[in-house]
């Protein structure tokens, strides 16, 4: 070491340097919980009673178990983590839930939820069964409203009610396979009968969309068909009944053709609201029109309310004659008119009752409000004044319009009763003729001065049969004199074995009796 590279020598007024910090170490970072970021088992115990306002228990009942408490912490989770169930979930409550073994190491949730609240499971429900089966990823979820089941009544009850039908064991094991399996459909159940007195019911489901086009086909039967072994153990566990879920035979084939034809329907229904007119209804008569027309002023009602309504009569008789149905537009143009005063328009008194009739009388309604004079409403008012000349103008052009259509619609209803009459009387004498021609025919010798022994026979109600009586009418109505040489009686035909005289002692007899 050269004496260039030697150290300062240390003297009283050179200061050491300080030795460098020391590193510090970083604290581990709080818990942050979705309630507050305070560490510990204080924020545990917190997040936990706030999870516990998910469980809503009827008085009494026992205190929530692991399961119900681990399934509100989910909830409660996915309503802080899933903007798109933050809204739905936060008003959502269920009342138990438990653990459910389905054999080979198989295991279920049942989510049991109060009955007013299935309806807001349902709209979330799908969605809401994945996230918690992806927590849950052993175990299939599934939702149960919380029914209750009232015994029969009997001569001890003192219960005055009757029971529902709601609450029979019946009805509640409906609803429950009917919620077991949403949101599919139950199209169908069989019922099999064993020697041993045991029943299995089938249940045939089918995944409906809320559109009601069927989508079950190989890729989307698979989105339950891992469940249906599921729903038959959990059915078994609640209501101790055997079932099995199939979907129905050849339900892919059936599908398909179903979809077919939706997609067809569709097709036609948007092709005829994009080429067809607007349907005209029934021409009226004007003066009916004007009838329906008429306006009453109620002076508690206020007065801002008429004047809306008569901006939006406007606006719909506008649109009314711009589509053509020129029967609406009359009447909201007249109703229009009704509600506006035309003594400030200086129109006269002439001219109304030249077009408008009866409906002269009320249009002079409004001004008698107690706060048409005011001067808040005072714009509103001269707008409408503006806008009645118009309506008055086009009441002018659509009257004669609707007359000659009313009068065209007159005279063809009247042309087709007419026509319906002279047809209804041509009808009855064809009938007529053909009654007659039926009775006299051939030699012109009426056809019931033809006598037969199995025509006497056939004529008593106790021999006859009802075949032989059908028969017995038609060939009496139908066959002629000429005719009945082709068709002998069945008593000519069988004279040869005796038939005859059978048929006369059977006849005795009956009289006898």
């Amino acid at each position: 070491m050269t004496p260039s590279n030697l150290p300062p020598p240390h003297t009283s007024s050179s200061i050491p340097p300080p030795p460098p910090p020391l590193p510090q170490l970083r604290k581990p970072a709080p818990v942050c919980y979705p309630s507050s970021c305070i560490t510990g088992r204080q924020n545990t115990a917190q997040y936990i009673n706030m999870a516990s306002h998910k469980i809503a228990k009827p008085a009494g009942a026992a205190p929530a178990d692991e399961i119900e408490l681990t399934v509100a912490q989910a909830l409660l989770d996915l309503e802080n983590n899933v903007p798109e169930l933050k809204k739905e979930l936060r008003p959502l409550q269920f009342s138990a839930a438990k653990e459910i073994e389905l054999g080979g190491g198989k295991k279920a949730i049942v989510i049991f939820v109060p009955v007013p609240l299935l309806k807001a499971f349902h709209k979330i429900q799908q969605r809401l069964t994945r996230e918690l089966e992806k927590k849950f990823s052993d175990r299939h979820v599934v939702f149960i409203a919380q029914r209750r089941i009232m015994r029969k009544p009997t001569r001890h009850t003192r219960q005055k009610q009757s029971r529902p039908r709601s609450r029979t064991l019946t009805a509640v094991h409906e609803k429950v396979l009917e919620d077991l399996v949403y949101p599919t459909e139950i199209v169908g159940q069989r019922t099999r009968v064993k020697v041993d007195g045991s029943k299995i019911v089938k249940v045939y489901v089918f995944l409906i969309t809320p559109l009601g086009s069927v989508f079950l086909d190989n890729k989307d039967a698979t989105s339950i068909e891992y469940k249906l072994d599921t729903f038959s153990s959990v059915y078994k566990k609640i209501t101790g009944k055997d079932i099995v879920f199939e979907f129905p035979p050849n339900s892919e084939l059936l599908c398909r053709t179903i979809n077919a034809y939706l997609n067809i329907l569709r097709q036609a229904f948007f092709f005829f609201l994009l080429v067809s007119e607007p349907m005209a209804a029934i021409p009226a008569n004007p003066k009916e029109l004007i009838k329906l027309a008429q306006v009453q002023v109620d002076p508690n009602t206020p007065l801002r309310l008429y004047l809306r309504s008569a901006e939006q009569l406007l606006k719909q008789a506008r649109i009314y004659r711009g589509e053509g149905d020129f029967q609406r537009a009359y009447t909201q143009y007249m109703k229009y008119s009704t509600c506006v005063s035309t003594k400030l328009l200086g129109i006269s008194n002439v001219r109304l009752q030249l077009h408008l009739c009866p409906v002269s009388l009320g249009l002079t309604e409004l001004p008698k409000h107690p706060d048409y004079k005011n001067p808040v409403y005072k714009q509103q008012i001269i707008q409408l004044k503006k806008y009645c000349l118009e309506s008055l103008n086009v009441l002018e052009e659509l009257q004669p319009v609707l007359e000659k259509r009313y009068a065209e619609f007159v005279a063809a209803r009247q042309r087709y009763l007419e026509a319906e009459d002279k047809r209804r009387d041509e009808d009855a004498a064809a009938r007529q003729r053909a009654v007659d021609a039926s009775m006299w025919r051939g030699n012109g010798v009426s056809t019931t001065q033809n006598w037969s022994l199995q025509e006497e026979l056939n004529g008593i109600v106790g021999f006859r049969s009802q075949e032989g009586s059908t028969k017995y009418e038609i060939e009496s109505s139908r066959k002629s004199s000429g005719q009945r040489e082709l068709y002998p009686d069945v008593g000519q035909r069988n004279q040869s074995d005796g038939s005859v005289y059978k048929n006369l002692l059977l006849t005795l007899f009956l009289y006898k009796s």
